[in-house]
């Protein structure tokens, strides 16, 4: 996953996530947001030229992402399974049909300032309502996941 665009509030605490920098696909709320939103197409093309280790990793990551995703319409890696354990992230997918796939909207900061219990009670509702908002506003009536 590769940062393409960023926005932070004034006066807040900047963190290493700026424009250019890469995120892993299986470590990251990111890369989690992105693969639960592929269909079951779209994650063979996407893992059709890696080993069958691999492959096996990506569909077990993609099935954890898409339940995140239908229970609480946003992905969040915790833990240790976080690929940097010093940030909080979570991500929501989005669909714009000038993309063929999907692209993730992130928040984030560190494990101090955003805690576990503030995503699920605050800013993972807040994230999951300005999608939807967005979908509204761009007049996208189809799902952000792919049904296939």
């Amino acid at each position: 996953m590769l940062i393409v665009k960023t926005w932070r509030p004034r006066n807040s605490t900047t963190t290493w996530l700026n424009v250019g920098y890469r995120m892993p696909m299986l470590k990251s709320s990111t890369g989690a947001a992105f693969l639960g939103a592929l269909g079951r197409s779209e994650l063979a093309k996407l893992t059709q030229g890696m080993s069958a280790e691999d492959q096996h990793s990506y569909e077990e990551a993609w099935a954890v992402a898409q339940s995140g995703l239908l229970s609480d319409g946003y992905a969040f890696v915790r833990g240790d399974q976080r690929f940097n354990t010093t940030i909080n992230a979570i991500a929501a997918p989005y669909r714009p049909s000038e993309f063929g796939e999907p692209v993730s909207f992130l928040s984030g900061a560190r494990t101090v300032d955003l805690t576990d219990q503030l995503i699920t009670e605050t800013v993972g509702p807040a994230l999951v309502s300005a999608v939807q908002e967005l979908l509204h506003i761009t007049g996208r009536r189809f799902p952000i996941m792919a049904e296939d």
